[in-house]
């Protein structure tokens, strides 16, 4: 039965008259929300700019719901799938919500659709079905066959290993990472062996790869099942936050350290805010412009 957010908004469970932690965080909402996760949410294409939301999926007991930088609830924690389409559209179960995070009708579903810019190994250029953006991107490598009863007429073997090219002919940085994510804030995030770092640009290596994957993300969208993959967080604001040894921090973008490695979580900087989990419980922090 399709549910409406409640007329008012209202704050989840919390613990009452506990002191904010000792820190040298400024808090703009102390740690006083119980959730067994909070996640940002993202609208992202390969083929659009990308950006936060001002509200994140709230988890508790395995249900879902919104909650803004308020701590105001502004959809209820009562689905079962709160997610990012890659169309843009966010879902609850298998309602679309509009921009005031209001349901307003099921969701029509997609075909499939490929995750990653596929790169032809045998033509030594992007894969014909697609279009390389205005900017440097990660590309995968693949073997391309012509196969008329699939969808796009191809069969694609994927490779292993992730490079970067700045059109359809040109690869700008060479295929040597197990996977790779696109720039922003001139930082693209890169795996090798099962770490994570971040390179600019040039392909020089800023961030050593010392971190680990943080959150699911969707690798293949299609209209029966989806496909993810374990990801790390694309800076933000010129900040990212990071997960080393069961830890959370937050660097910036030369690798150096904003928020020490001493926190449960840290989500991404949002308008110079970031939830933050410190004994069991959530606040926002102020992380500054």
């Amino acid at each position: 039965e399709e549910s409406a957010p409640p007329d008012s908004a209202s704050r989840p469970e919390s613990q009452e008259n506990e002191p904010a932690p000792e820190s040298g965080i400024n808090w703009l909402l102390a740690p006083s929300v119980l959730a067994d996760d909070i996640q940002p949410m993202s609208s992202y294409s390969p083929f659009s700019c990308f950006a936060y939301a001002p509200v994140n999926r709230i988890e508790q007991g395995g249900q879902c719901g919104l909650i803004d930088y308020d701590g105001n609830i502004v959809l209820d924690i009562q689905y079962a799938h709160i997610d990012e389409c890659l169309c843009g559209i966010i879902t609850a179960d298998r309602y679309e919500l509009d921009e005031n995070y209001q349901i307003t009708g099921e969701h029509g579903g997609h075909g499939g659709s490929l995750y990653d810019f596929v790169w032809d190994v045998a033509t030594d250029s992007l894969f014909a079905e697609q279009y390389a953006p205005d900017f440097i991107f990660p590309v995968r490598a693949a073997e391309v066959s012509e196969n008329p009863e699939t969808m796009y007429g191809y069969d694609v073997d994927y490779m292993d290993v992730y490079g970067f090219a700045e059109n359809e002919k040109t690869l700008v940085i060479p295929f040597q990472f197990d996977r790779a994510l696109g720039f922003w804030c001139d930082r693209a995030a890169v795996r090798k062996d099962g770490k994570w770092g971040y390179i600019d640009t040039k392909g020089n290596l800023i961030i050593p790869f010392e971190y680990d994957a943080v959150h699911n993300s969707v690798l293949k969208s299609g209209s029966e099942h989806d496909l993810y993959t374990q990801e790390i967080y694309d800076f933000t604001g010129d900040y990212v936050a990071v997960k080393k040894q069961g830890q959370y921090g937050l660097l910036d973008v030369n690798g150096g350290i904003v928020i020490p490695f001493e926190y449960e979580a840290i989500r991404p900087v949002y308008n110079g805010m970031a939830w933050i989990k410190d004994k069991g419980q959530w606040g926002v922090a102020d992380i500054g412009a």
